[in-house]
């Protein structure tokens, strides 16, 4: 039997870790200021669909991997900040014409990304380890997972309108520019926890 009250219990869980800044959030925030809202759906959809697969498969025993060779995780972990660094790089180097050729990672890279993303994998293990019941680990996951399906669009919708209506006050390429720092720097700040947690 799958334990769907588990699905009210996660959703705050899933608000909370959603709505907070981390990486996929300042990643959709960049595309939604970069291609305005239809711009970043794909992205949107990508984060959602990613935490989504993620969920279930570590509810399936990757965990269990990461204790027996738990220096899989950190390789994985640092692999993460690495690409996180990356990106704040990027972010804070781009200009108005990077903008306009540059969509940002796209559905699959998102998808992808969040194997990678440390937040991700802390959500996730959190969320399987804290809320689904040890005699329905597999079940209690789908249900997690449908969840964060539900609530990652909403929350990573809410980034992506942010980064929309900052478009219109950043047409000037010096405001532009302090913004893509800003965001560079948010990006670099949301990696520290992982570093140093």
């Amino acid at each position: 039997m799958i334990p769907f009250e588990i699905l009210f219990a996660v959703i705050p869980f899933a608000l909370a870790a959603s709505l907070t800044p981390g990486p996929n959030n300042m990643i959709v925030l960049a595309a939604g200021l970069r291609g305005g809202f239809s711009g970043a759906v794909p992205v949107i959809m990508g984060v959602a669909v990613g935490i989504t697969i993620m969920i279930p498969v570590i509810g399936i025993g990757l965990g269990a991997l990461f204790q027996t060779f738990p220096q899989l995780y950190v390789v994985l972990k640092f692999a993460g900040v690495a690409y996180l660094l990356y990106l704040a790089w990027r972010v804070h180097r781009a200009t108005v014409a990077d903008a306009r050729e540059d969509r940002g990672p796209g559905f699959l890279g998102m998808v992808g990304f969040q194997w990678i993303n440390p937040k991700a994998w802390a959500i996730a293990i959190g969320a399987v380890t804290a809320y689904a019941p040890a005699d329905a680990v597999v079940a209690g996951s789908l249900v997690i997972a449908l969840g964060f399906l539900l609530v990652s669009v909403v929350s990573q919708s809410v980034w992506a309108g942010f980064g929309t209506g900052l478009r219109r006050f950043l047409q000037n390429p010096v405001s532009r520019q302090r913004c893509n720092t800003g965001m560079a720097i948010v990006l670099v700040l949301s990696v520290l926890p992982t570093v140093f947690g």
